[in-house]
């Protein structure tokens, strides 16, 4: 097999996998979401998200770092392996131990569901499985064991519908979920290797932890800047409203694998292209971003205007309300599109630790937003706070740096109507 038929081919798999996560996802949430109610998904949607806030802890930001050592193997794979396993596993009891500490002090609220949820935690460690096959370049392994987990745990969310089971058992599936995966990986691996540990190399655990911690500290404003508004929604509402929030949230995000599919397909022509002819580079990402944005914006106005038929065609009357917030959250997507390239341009002017900071500036104005917003009017307005942290977050934090204030400035000027006609005119060159 040729190198470039091996990535193809790597990257066909994983594709087939997210589709297919995307379209059960989607349509095994319908069926959750109508035979739980707004209140009961609002619990879960709240567990999930007081879970998720803090699950960029269990893996340290070290996946794309032990990836990176098992292909320049300056150690052995197993050594790896084993003590990646061994620094997650650690601070996955130790984060469990944290959420159960804190579930004891504060009291909380459905304790139990949190507690389910949380267990997922002791079989993060097992991810490390998931690095060894990326490194191999075995997208078809990674996308098989995922697809088996998730065709086991969407049969058992309709077989708890079909039997009325409680709020508990859907809790235990998505962590069950975990589970699995860990167990089919472990599988996977045993049939050709020994899984077993070997000396834990300290020397490897601090180089792989002291290079993590940038990853880290991105991966946790990221969990904030996802998963708080659902929670602050809890505080300042109730569960109901967390419950009509989340399946708007759903529809709007449903859109969000086009920018990731295509920026994957599309940046190794950047990179060419840069290295060709910056003129010719600069041309393809004018063209880049005026395609993405437009078809946001079309797909925007087309998802505003039958959003509350939509909502109640699939959701039920129930959830009518989610319509109306869908009609905010939508627009959205035309900072995300355009955010994932400005990502790539950053990356490709080399500059790539500048997209930290717009991670932070979109955290902290979605909380401060949502503790103005929500209290003014309601659960629209973590909606609100949500487009417009994501302006920030994706596309002006450009503007506090000098140096990249020219590409904020290009982004702008390729959204223009004469960029528009020339895609139109060029659109076959792209």
């Amino acid at each position: 097999m040729t190198i470039l038929k091996k990535y193809s081919t790597n990257t066909l798999w994983l594709l087939f996998e997210k589709i297919i996560r995307l379209v059960s996802g989607f349509f095994i949430g319908v069926l959750v979401a109508r035979y739980l109610g707004p209140e009961k998904l609002g619990i879960l949607s709240f567990s999930q998200s007081y879970v998720g806030l803090l699950v960029v802890f269990t893996n340290l930001g070290l996946d794309s770092i032990i990836v990176r050592e098992l292909i320049k193997q300056q150690y052995d794979e197993r050594i790896i392996l084993s003590t990646a396993f061994a620094i997650k596993m650690c601070s996955s009891l130790l984060l469990f131990f944290v959420i159960g500490l804190s579930i004891f002090l504060t009291n909380i609220e459905h304790g139990l569901i949190i507690t389910i949820l949380s267990i997922s935690y002791l079989f993060s460690p097992f991810n490390v499985l998931d690095c060894y096959y990326q490194s191999k370049v075995n997208g078809k392994i990674i996308s098989l064991v995922k697809i088996l987990a998730l065709i086991i745990t969407s049969s058992l969310k309709v077989f708890a519908i079909v039997k009325g089971l409680s709020i508990e058992y859907f809790a235990s599936i998505i962590m069950l979920e975990s589970a699995i995966t860990g167990m089919l990986f472990i599988f996977a691996y045993c049939k050709k290797e020994k899984f077993h540990m070997v000396t834990f190399d300290k020397g490897l655990a601090l180089l792989l932890l002291k290079q993590s911690w940038p990853l880290l500290f991105s991966g946790f404003f990221i969990s904030i800047y996802m998963k708080i508004d659902q929670i602050m929604i809890r505080y300042f509402t109730d569960l109901t409203q967390v419950g009509i929030y989340s399946i708007a949230v759903r529809l709007s995000e449903l859109w969000y694998f086009i920018p990731t599919v295509l920026s994957t397909s599309l940046f190794p022509l950047m990179v060419r292209q840069k290295e060709q002819s910056y003129s010719g580079y600069l041309d393809k990402m004018s063209l880049i971003y005026c395609s993405v944005f437009w078809f946001a914006v079309i797909l925007s106005v087309t998802i505003s205007i039958f959003a509350k038929q939509l909502v109640l065609l699939v959701y039920g009357e129930d959830y009518a309300m989610s319509g109306d917030i869908l009609i905010i959250h939508i627009w959205s997507s035309l900072f995300v599109f355009l955010g994932v390239f400005i990502a790539n341009q950053v990356v490709l002017e080399e500059r790539q630790k500048v997209l930290l900071l717009g991670v932070v500036l979109g955290a902290l104005t979605n909380v401060l937003l949502n503790l103005v917003l929500i209290k003014w009017i309601g659960v629209k307005g973590a909606a609100y706070a949500t487009l417009i942290s994501q302006s920030i977050a994706s596309v002006f934090y450009l503007s506090f740096f000098t140096d990249l204030r020219w590409i904020l400035k290009f982004v702008l000027k390729s959204l223009s109507i004469y960029s528009v006609s020339r895609l139109i005119t060029q659109r076959s060159n792209l």
